[in-house]
């Protein structure tokens, strides 16, 4: 009786988490995907356009197989404002190399932990197809609805022609389950399950994960590791590490200064406190960088 209830259980979970799939999982439309960025050879993982210069991804994709060296910037160049991969539009798209790439400094190879990386690009143009998104400084909580963008197919994990778009719920670190995911990271459920457990898998690493905010939509994730079916999503978690970005972005900005010895005198100043701040926020007393930026 009990291996029969077992049985019927398992056929019901997996029904489920095929009906999800149609359900929570759509081609991506242009409106809402305006700052979804792929890059590689071909196609290695996506990103977020989070300034004119500046994309948000995953340190995780940067890594070359099993080496342990992470690819340089001019092995890299980044396409924006196209939704399937193989069609360019020229009004649409815009390409860009890579200049520079910045990964944190404290990134664990093993864990994942800090897992963020900036690539920096030529000025992008804005327009109707390109935009950048606001990254949020709010904690995360459960049960936001959220969406995810990528170009990968969540059943079978294979690369697919256009921009998939995945609805998502997320799961703090604490219903995670903390053992299982490191410090600034959390988790998501498919909304359309009604066992919390379970995850379809959204997205492909460096992803985006995108809620809507008080007025506006709003990047509150990064995915960190994809998943097999039944498993949960990783996301770095960017209002823990929004600092950090910040500082990132800063150096990146001050590359325009002519003056060598202030540009140093910045510099340093920032070093010295991104080697302090680790992974949590930077505490109260470092209001310095509230007036920088």
């Amino acid at each position: 009786m009990f291996h029969q209830k077992f049985f019927a259980q398992l056929v019901l979970t997996f029904l489920l988490l095929q009906i999800s799939h149609v359900l929570s999982e759509s081609v991506a439309k242009i409106m809402n995907s305006e700052h979804q960025v792929r890059y590689g050879n071909g196609h290695r993982c996506s990103g977020v356009l989070i300034s004119n210069f500046t994309v948000l991804t995953a340190a995780s994709c940067l890594l070359k197989d099993d080496s342990g060296e992470f690819y340089q910037a001019d092995e890299l160049s980044v396409a924006i404002g196209n939704l399937n991969r193989f069609e360019r539009i020229d009004l649409l798209t815009f390409d860009s190399p890579v200049s520079a790439v910045k990964v944190h400094g404290r990134f664990n190879k093993k864990t994942y932990l800090n897992n963020l990386a900036l690539l920096e690009v030529d000025s992008v143009e804005f327009s109707a197809h390109v935009l950048p998104i606001l990254t949020s400084s709010e904690v995360i909580s459960d049960n936001l609805n959220c969406y995810v963008l990528g170009w990968r197919n969540s059943s079978s994990g294979q690369l697919t022609d256009d921009l998939m778009r995945f609805d998502a719920q997320t799961k703090t670190r604490t219903t995670c389950g903390q053992k299982l995911f490191p410090f600034a990271t959390f988790c998501s459920a498919d909304p359309m399950l009604p066992l919390p457990i379970l995850d379809t898998c959204v997205g492909e690493e460096g992803s985006g994960l995108i809620c809507m905010g008080q007025d506006m939509y709003e990047l509150r994730g990064i995915v960190s590791k994809t998943c097999k079916i039944g498993e949960r999503t990783q996301y770095t978690d960017v209002s823990q590490l929004i600092n950090w970005i910040a500082i990132s972005h800063f150096e990146e900005s001050l590359k325009i200064i002519d003056n060598d010895l202030l540009k140093s005198v910045v510099m340093s100043l920032l070093d010295l406190i991104a080697y302090y701040i680790n992974t949590p926020k930077i505490a109260d007393d470092f209001e310095i960088i509230k007036f920088l930026f």
